[in-house]
């Protein structure tokens, strides 16, 4: 079986974003008349290359992407992997593929995208805590919470776990 007629057919009975698409328009173009068992994994490798030499493209209306000369972040460069793993795992869900048969993105290496760090300052806590006087007049409790949680360090998720006693 080509692999042009499984990602039509992966197409077809997977609901798929559009950015997803793109991507594997990216994939038939470079693999589409290969058989899917002749695929190698070095084939992939040297069409994420490519990707990472090509870099970012802008959309035309109406015509081709034009190259921006700004290179792909390393989570982009993933999700183009990860979206062909996909289409393998389709042909092995739907038993195309024999099944000893290793997916050429097997053991692909996929960047993380960096963790964002968000941190409140001082006076951003302060605000936080005369809104939170303001709107929790009944319980009086939501400012002495957000004091604690910014002085201990807790996540919100322990913070909304917290049970308060009389005691």
């Amino acid at each position: 079986m080509k692999f042009r007629t499984l990602v039509d057919g992966y197409a077809v009975t997977t609901a798929r974003p559009a950015p997803s698409s793109a991507r594997l328009e990216f994939w038939t173009a470079r693999l589409g008349d290969l058989e899917l068992l002749d695929i190698t994994p070095e084939q992939v490798d040297a069409g994420l290359v490519h990707l990472a030499e090509r870099g970012k493209m802008r959309p035309v209306r109406n015509g081709q992407a034009v190259p921006t000369g700004k290179p792909l972040a390393g989570a982009t460069i993933t999700r183009y992997g990860t979206d062909l793993a996909g289409v393998f795992r389709f042909a092995r869900r739907q038993r195309l593929v024999p099944r000893t048969w290793t997916p050429p993105t097997k053991g692909l290496e996929v960047i993380a995208s960096p963790l964002r760090h968000d941190f409140v300052s001082t006076e951003d806590k302060d605000k936080l805590v005369k809104v939170a006087r303001m709107v929790d007049r009944r319980w009086c409790r939501m400012a002495a919470l957000i004091e604690v949680a910014f002085s201990s360090g807790w996540r919100a998720a322990i913070a909304c776990n917290a049970r308060f006693s009389a005691a």
